[in-house]
């Protein structure tokens, strides 16, 4: 099928490339590759070492959504971009829940 004839099917007809689950899996391979790196090397400090690796983890999260799940926010329902904002703001709540809830055990028992 030429790129062409790709163009002129609907978004939810079109096969996806090989070419972007390849590209989506070098890009999740070198964004676990470099935070593991980080740590082993014990290059800088902790606080640097953890602001890398939650922004490795943002900008992993972001290539797996368009090249493996094919999200793509010109292409997909206002309805889609809603859920994905609500599953976002629901899992915000439940990692700051937790690490809320761990420093101030740490507090509470260590301090």
């Amino acid at each position: 099928m030429s790129d062409d004839a790709r163009t002129e099917l609907p978004f939810y007809l079109q096969k996806p490339r090989l070419a972007d689950y390849f590209t989506g899996f070098l890009l999740a391979i070198a964004l676990t590759a470099v935070p593991f790196w980080v740590v082993h090397a014990g290059e800088g400090g902790k606080a640097s070492a953890m602001v890398l690796i939650a922004a490795c983890a943002v900008v992993q999260m972001a290539v797996h959504l368009r090249f493996f799940m094919h999200y793509l926010t010109r292409r997909v329902p206002i309805e889609a971009t809603i859920a994905l904002a609500l599953a976002i703001l629901i899992g915000s709540v439940i990692v700051g829940g937790a690490i809320w809830v761990m420093y101030d055990l740490n507090y509470r028992m260590m301090g």
